[in-house]
């Protein structure tokens, strides 16, 4: 009975590991995503104003719609923009398809935030009812929490590393993973949905995301320490 609660114990554990690093990018990707600062920023940043021939009120107004059609129940993603009174769709069919395989992968995220919060709550659960002490399961918690960020930090490190030499191939490897198209492969002469975001506005976005976890991990270790 001991070596079968032990197992469970283990093997809880290397799920916890693998999937709260996991649990944390998920959220910063949601939560990144959804802000009015990333996108702000990305249009200061990359001159979309100028390369776009869009003002800075019809991108905001732009991403407002991309924010509100990623938790909305809409297939399909018709960006309007008004210029001199006339409103226009701005994506063609090509873009519109591929924001719904973007949104397919959105919804996944918000789903790997639930399953993964949920494995990690019955963590919590089951070391607290095997240890049959708050302070001790919080040690056995705090440990496997090092563990795991130690591990983040090591990939994220890696990969900062990657991404600095050649973050055009991680962006095309990425993609080639996520999606089973090429609709992804636009034209930011034609496509207005690579002109508004270059490959620099999702590098950065994945450095914002990578600062989040860590800054995250060193919260949430702090925490566990006090308890």
């Amino acid at each position: 009975m001991y070596s079968q609660t032990k197992n469970i114990q283990i093997l809880s554990s290397v799920f916890y590991i693998i999937l709260l690093p996991i649990f944390f990018i998920s959220i910063n990707v949601i939560l990144i995503t959804n802000s009015d600062w990333l996108y702000s920023y990305g249009w200061n940043r990359n001159q979309i104003e100028n390369s776009t021939g869009l003002s800075i009120e019809q991108l905001n107004n732009g991403s407002d719609q991309i924010k509100s059609y990623f938790n909305n129940d809409e297939e399909y993603l018709n960006l309007i923009i008004v210029e001199d009174g006339i409103k226009y769709s701005l994506y063609n069919e090509k873009e519109v398809i591929h924001m719904k395989d973007v949104k397919h992968l959105m919804k996944l995220t918000q789903s790997t935030v639930i399953f993964s919060g949920l494995i990690i709550l019955a963590h919590y659960l089951l070391t607290i009812f095997t240890a049959k002490s708050l302070r001790k399961s919080s040690k056995l918690i705090l440990k496997s929490s090092k563990i795991s960020a130690y591990s983040t930090i090591i990939f994220l490190t890696i990969f900062g590393i990657t991404a600095s030499i050649n973050f055009t191939w991680l962006f095309r490897q990425f993609h080639f993973i996520s999606f089973s198209n090429d609709l992804w492969q636009l034209n930011p002469n034609t496509d207005y949905l690579i002109a508004m975001f270059p490959q620099r506005f999702f590098l950065e976005t994945t450095i914002f995301i990578g600062l989040f976890t860590v800054f995250e991990f060193i919260i949430y270790l702090i925490v566990l320490k006090k308890i």
